[in-house]
């Protein structure tokens, strides 16, 4: 079964927080989403981890190597040759009913966490590293 787990980041005081589904709150669900406002943010677990086998949560930002090419679309290394190889920092977010690297630049067909999670490495988060974020 997988494990659900959840992360909170509170902007007043620029603190991440993580915990298991029913550490804090029971199995109640609505107390958790009704207990957060504007002021935080509450981010789940992928349920999937980075190629150090860090938890993948929505929000982080991961790095990873992409072939590209000339219309600088980015596809899977692992899957053409003779491409130019180039490291990129994309966030991961939940999006269309599953977890997606959030990159214009990745096809639709491609940007299901699950197809690059060998290949992905947590490099920190949209709250507290957003500065690592690529630059279009």
């Amino acid at each position: 079964m997988r494990e659900i787990k959840f992360r909170v980041f509170f902007n007043a005081t620029r603190t991440m927080y993580y915990k298991r589904f029913g550490d804090v709150y029971g199995d109640d669900l609505n107390t958790i989403i009704n207990d957060f406002n504007e002021r935080q943010e509450l981010m789940q677990f992928t349920g999937l981890k980075d190629k150090n086998e860090k938890d993948i949560f929505e929000g982080d930002i991961v790095k990873i190597d992409v072939a590209y090419r000339d219309d600088y679309e980015y596809i899977n290394k692992n899957e053409v040759y003779n491409h130019n190889i180039k490291t990129v920092h994309i966030l991961v977010e939940f999006e269309d009913g599953c977890f997606q690297l959030a990159s214009d630049k990745i096809p639709c067909d491609k940007k299901m966490l699950w197809m690059w999670d060998n290949e992905l490495e947590v490099i920190g988060n949209v709250f507290e590293n957003s500065e690592l974020l690529e630059k279009d």
